[in-house]
């Protein structure tokens, strides 16, 4: 077996500033790992491929001296600027066989196939940062790569998915706290008037919520195969109030969305470590204190 520690992270705006990049936060952010993650999935990673890709480099390196692992490290892309996601790695626990740069097909940029070293198995990788002002575009992302969930090879997809999936176990938030620019860029105003989350992406991907299921339990519904890994947490044990845990910091996004998700295909949702997901809860109490807008989550797969 190999045991892989994953974590995922929104740095905001990668630490640019207008004094360039500053990753003093990036490594306080990560200082709170009980486990040093063997593959990381950083959301934002502003302008790393500028100056030969410096940025993207000195994070890498930022993230070995701060965890103890020698990481390399993986440019993504987005349609929406430089502001693309990056994956890092243990490449002394992960072979890289293929990342999805902008030399293949949409559907296949931002993956990252690996062997698990000292065996012939796979594991693959999807990392993502859906669009964040409109959820049909965001359906659009989900349908690009809902064929993954249905893979035989054990694929895990994370990112900042800029959306929630249906359920009432999941922050709904308090959509009249948001002016109407911002309760549409995640929310969907129904015929009543009252404002709900838009869970289409993330429900295409894992299932709608269908109250009946499980003699009125409550379950999700037909899908493309990925299971909520904070899901995963709570049937395996984790108490409600930490596995569906706010992913974005206070007073950031008054409407306290779960946003932030890893999901497992079928083929890896057996292997989740029950108790390894967790979203840790910053110190502090503003933005300043904050080492980003959103939470660091993590959890781990025995492969």
């Amino acid at each position: 077996m190999t045991y892989l520690p994953v974590a995922l992270f929104n740095y905001e705006d990668g630490g640019l500033t207008a004094q360039g990049h500053s990753f003093g936060k990036l490594a306080r952010a990560f200082s709170v790992c009980q486990e040093a993650p063997a593959l990381i999935m950083l959301c934002e990673a502003k302008e790393y491929g500028y100056k030969g890709g410096t940025p993207l480099h000195y994070a890498a390196d930022v993230l070995s001296e701060q965890l103890g692992r020698n990481y390399d490290t993986r440019l993504g892309w987005v349609s929406r600027g430089d502001i693309a996601p990056a994956i890092f790695f243990d490449s002394q626990v992960l072979a890289l066989r293929f990342w999805g740069d902008q030399s293949v097909g949409l559907s296949r940029r931002n993956v990252a196939r690996f062997r698990l070293r000292g065996r012939e198995d796979m594991l693959q990788v999807v990392v993502q940062h859906w669009e964040p002002n409109d959820g049909g575009v965001r359906l659009l992302e989900a349908k690009r790569i809902n064929q993954y969930g249905g893979d035989a090879i054990p694929t895990l997809l994370g990112g900042d998915l800029n959306g929630t999936a249906s359920g009432p176990h999941l922050p709904r938030g308090e959509w009249m706290e948001e002016g109407y620019r911002k309760r549409t860029q995640k929310g969907l105003q129904l015929p009543n008037g009252q404002w709900v989350a838009d869970t289409a992406a993330l429900d295409h991907l894992v299932g709608g919520w269908d109250p009946a299921l499980n003699n009125g339990q409550g379950g999700r519904g037909e899908s493309c195969g990925f299971r909520i890994v904070a899901e995963l947490a709570h049937q395996t044990g984790t108490p409600a109030q930490e596995a569906f845990m706010a992913t974005v910091n206070e007073g950031i996004d008054a409407s306290g969305l779960l946003i932030d998700y890893l999901l497992a295909n079928l083929a890896l949702a057996p292997a989740y470590v029950p108790g390894s997901y967790k979203v840790h809860v910053p110190p502090g109490t503003t933005r300043a204190e904050y080492p980003s807008d959103h939470r660091l989550v993590v959890a781990a797969f025995d492969l």
